[in-house]
């Protein structure tokens, strides 16, 4: 499953469809941060949203694509 950069609250539960051997995954993209620790902060915000939502649906995880600081890394 992927959130579809809605978020995690939108995605379905599996259950609910039937799936079986499903993966959630997203992409975390920080445009806004400059500095390492506002980056840190965000990673650290969507992986409690991560692990509320895989905890709830009951699947694994995957982190698809990512990005650390694209105002001058």
């Amino acid at each position: 499953l992927e959130d579809g950069y809605k978020g995690l609250s939108h995605i379905p539960h599996p259950k609910d469809y039937k799936w079986e051997n499903v993966v959630l995954s997203t992409h975390h993209y920080v445009f806004e941060e400059n500095t390492a620790d506002e980056h840190i902060n965000k990673l650290n915000e969507h992986i409690k949203k991560v692990d509320a939502a895989i905890k709830k649906a009951n699947i694994p995880f995957y982190l698809g694509e990512f990005n650390v600081a694209p105002k001058g890394s």
